[in-house]
């Protein structure tokens, strides 16, 4: 599994969903997902389309394929993994002291390893994000406009390989 995109399509028939509950039933859709650990809200979005607006949404992108536009690439690892992570770690981030940090993490880590030893699933977007940031280099300003800092993110690299 990777922190990449990833895309769920639920097809019915039956009865428009009315305007009214749309956000309630998209909410109870996406809180399975968080549920689960596979996401952050954050990281989520939720499309509701009738018949007609999945028609027009392939009639777009085939119009756009003939016409030999190309959608830029939006996705970035770096700044998925920087949300998650300052998501995740919100308070222990926000302390200037980073031993709360050092020691969630850690925690974190270590149980993920030993699901990973008992044959279950661990925490695989911990781990992806902390691989992303490890293993790529990441401007100052980036890390500024996460509220991230240098000394934090030097940290959270350092656990990451030792623990």
């Amino acid at each position: 599994m990777s922190n990449s995109t990833h895309c769920i399509v639920i097809l019915y028939n039956g009865n428009d969903i009315p305007e009214f509950a749309e956000n309630a039933i998209m909410a109870q859709l996406v809180q399975v997902l968080i549920d689960r650990g596979l996401c952050i809200p954050e990281l989520v979005t939720v499309v509701y389309k009738d018949s007609e607006g999945v028609a027009a949404s392939i009639a777009r992108d085939v119009l756009a394929a003939k016409q030999q536009v190309v959608q830029p690439v939006v996705e970035d690892p770096v700044e998925n993994a920087l949300v998650y992570l300052k998501e995740r770690y919100k308070k222990e981030l926000s302390n200037s002291n980073l031993i709360p940090l050092i020691l969630k993490l850690t925690d974190d880590i270590r149980a993920h390893r030993r699901l990973i030893a008992e044959g279950k699933e661990g925490d695989i977007l911990l781990m992806n994000s902390l691989e992303i940031i490890s293993t790529k280099g990441i401007a100052s300003a980036k890390l500024a406009k996460h509220e991230i800092s240098e000394r934090a993110m030097n940290t959270m690299e350092q656990v990451y390989k030792n623990v």
